[in-house]
């Protein structure tokens, strides 16, 4: 920094800074990354003190030939540079005002996801990060020790449903990792990366520019919380602790352990409940029997925890606690779906991933909220619609006796036109439903893998075969849970018919510069009016032209590659498919709440169907068929 060094120190210790507005004009680049001849763009940062310092980013103001602040009142202040750092992409901007608001200095560790503000180095300033007043940016300065330890960055995910640049991380000024599907929970080591004995900056972020890249309210920003996690280099690894019921009568339990270790050290777990030890095992992976055991179920979500530890003599190297449920999951057309050997069906709903008013931060308490409202509510199961779930939702059902299908995509390779992950699908995908499936290892919530949602690439060949690889991946993973896939039979019949719908007609591309803010010219009937019209006149034309034999030739390839065929809006056909496949398990994965009497009716007097999730149980921003919503 050339001037104001000692703002500049000050700004990394804001932990609640006031949220401006910047307006430029006459820029060479701007925020959006739009060409050199645009004349006006738009930034944001902070006030860092009360004599009108502004922090903000370098590459938004740099070639300003005028600039003015507006604070979140709304008055206007001219501001100019007085001082910058290219190389972390910082500037300070002096504006002359009276009564400016006051900040708290404190730790920038204290920022956390939710807090209404924009963070130290956001590196694109879009107007998003100021409409929806949440952290878009994450940025720790992290004192290392001169000791031996490996640390890593885990994300639980930020949010970003699959665009091209994030979310990213940044390790002193380089890019050392990200993920382009933003529901996806990632870890980046940084072993060999951190500078030992010196400050490590570490900056998280997410590009969001490129849209449309969903088809309902996806939010924008970090959602999801992002952990520094420091491990000795001898460790058990991250979702390194796998818990299997094998029985449940007596109740038996599979416990492995994956460690990075130099030298032989030995693995030992102890159970407990309630506080109390009830069973031990040692070794990498080992059997154990819990007497008297209290079982998981919705009625008695009982909860049980190992503590895993790697030890070399009387040197504890490690300490692991994991959480979770007794319950065996077993599943045949004759009995339908079995926990711990009692018939269960589903009364699910189709639950979206944000938190209305709240957006899509995934809060604790709201997503705690949420379950128990839908439970009291007669609900027992929910359907991650259509993204891998929240931790917090995950520990919330695991506490309250809520079942989980959860759900790994929207969409495969086929575009409906939108951006985002679909773009990167064949090269993302393996990564996508593997960090899915480590993550619910021991939650017993969940009961059911879904490998997607409508995905009419099942009508095709390569599909078919796509959805083989996503099964056996997940068995490979997880054999003890089933998989399915929620195929809308209506829309497979279009596809081989060549009759899909798009979100937007014209093409995209990985390249495109996209300016967020901008109305796409074929949203309208592309995207949410089409989905309202769709919804509108869907119940009638499924019934009239869902035909059990076009159905089957549309579907039968991809469910026989599924332990549970995913029927969405396909109760109709039930019991023609069922005469044509008596050892199909069924499950009305996504129903019209219309039609839920008669749909109940099939599930109780037919033990192949499993279940039914109603569309949905809990209203989502966006996609919502009361109402046409543009965005």
């Amino acid at each position: 920094v050339t001037t104001e060094e000692q703002a500049i120190e000050n700004a990394v210790k804001v932990a609640s800074p006031a949220v401006v507005q910047i307006n430029i004009t006459s820029v060479s680049q701007n925020p959006f990354g739009f060409s050199s001849g645009q004349q006006e763009g738009l930034g944001s940062g902070f006030i860092i003190t009360s004599d009108g310092y502004v922090l903000t980013n370098n590459h938004v103001v740099e070639n300003a030939t005028k600039i003015t602040v507006v604070l979140k009142d709304g008055r206007e202040f001219r501001g100019q540079v007085v001082g910058t750092d290219a190389t972390s992409d910082v500037a300070v901007v002096k504006i002359n005002g009276t009564d400016l608001p006051t900040v708290q200095l404190g730790d920038s560790s204290t920022l956390t996801v939710g807090q209404r503000v924009i963070a130290i180095g956001n590196p694109y300033g879009l107007s998003q990060t100021v409409t929806t007043g949440v952290i878009s940016a994450l940025h720790r300065v992290v004192k290392t020790p001169q000791r031996i330890y490996e640390d890593f960055i885990q994300t639980d995910a930020a949010i970003n449903p699959g665009n091209s640049g994030g979310p990213l991380l940044n390790l002193n000024g380089e890019l050392i990792g990200g993920r382009v599907y933003g529901y996806s929970n990632f870890t980046v080591d940084l072993s060999g990366k951190l500078r030992i004995g010196q400050d490590n900056e570490i900056k998280v972020f997410v590009h969001n520019s490129q849209v449309p890249n969903a088809r309902w309210y996806s939010g924008s920003g970090i959602y999801r919380p992002v952990n520094l996690i420091v491990a000795n280099r001898e460790h058990i690894d991250l979702d390194g602790v796998k818990i299997i019921t094998k029985s449940y009568d007596p109740a038996v339990l599979e416990v492995t352990v994956k460690a990075t270790t130099a030298s032989a050290a030995e693995i030992r777990t102890e159970i407990s409940y309630e506080g109390k030890a009830v069973a031990t095992c040692a070794g990498e992976k080992c059997e154990v029997t819990i007497l008297d055991a209290r079982l998981w179920d919705e009625h008695h979500p009982n909860l049980y925890k190992a503590k895993v530890s790697l030890v070399r003599g009387k040197e504890v190297l490690d300490v692991v606690e994991e959480r979770f449920g007794i319950r065996k999951i077993e599943w045949n057309a004759a009995q339908g779906l079995l926990i711990n050997g009692k018939g269960v069906k589903l009364l699910g709903g189709c639950v979206h991933h944000d938190n209305g008013i709240l957006g899509a931060c995934a809060f604790e308490a709201a997503e705690t909220r949420k379950a128990r409202i839908l439970k009291e509510a007669g609900f027992n199961a929910i359907r991650s619609a259509h993204n891998p779930i929240s931790k917090a939702m995950l520990n919330a059902c695991d506490e309250l006796g809520m079942y989980i299908m959860d759900e790994a995509f929207d969409n495969w390779m086929k575009n409906p036109g939108t951006y985002g992950h679909v773009m990167y699908f064949a090269e993302e995908w393996e990564k996508d439903v593997r960090d899915m499936v480590l993550k619910d290892l021991n939650h017993p919530s969940v009961v059911m893998y879904s490998t997607g949602n409508e995905i009419t690439d099942t009508a095709f060949p390569d599909g078919i075969e796509l959805a083989e690889k996503m099964t056996k991946l997940c068995h490979d993973l997880d054999s003890s849970r089933p998989v399915t896939c929620c195929i809308n039979l209506f829309l497979n019949t279009l596809a081989q018919k060549g009759g899909e719908p798009k979100i937007a007609a014209n093409k995209k591309s990985k390249d495109d510069i996209v300016d967020p803010l901008a109305e796409d010219k074929d949203s309208k009937m592309g995207g949410s009016m089409f989905i309202n019209l769709l919804v509108a006149t869907g119940p009638f034309l499924m019934k009239v032209l869902m035909t059990p034999k076009a159905s089957d030739k549309a579907t039968r390839g991809a469910y026989s590659k599924q332990d549970i065929a995913g029927y969405n809006y396909g109760y109709r056909l039930y019991q023609k498919h069922h005469e044509l496949y008596p050892d199909r398990v069924m499950v009305g994965s996504e129903t019209h709440t219309g039609d839920m009497a008669k749909n109940w009716e099939q599930v109780k007097n037919n033990p192949h169907v499993i279940g039914d999730f109603i569309w949905t149980a809990w209203e989502y921003l966006g996609e919502c068929g009361a109402g046409v919503i543009d965005y």
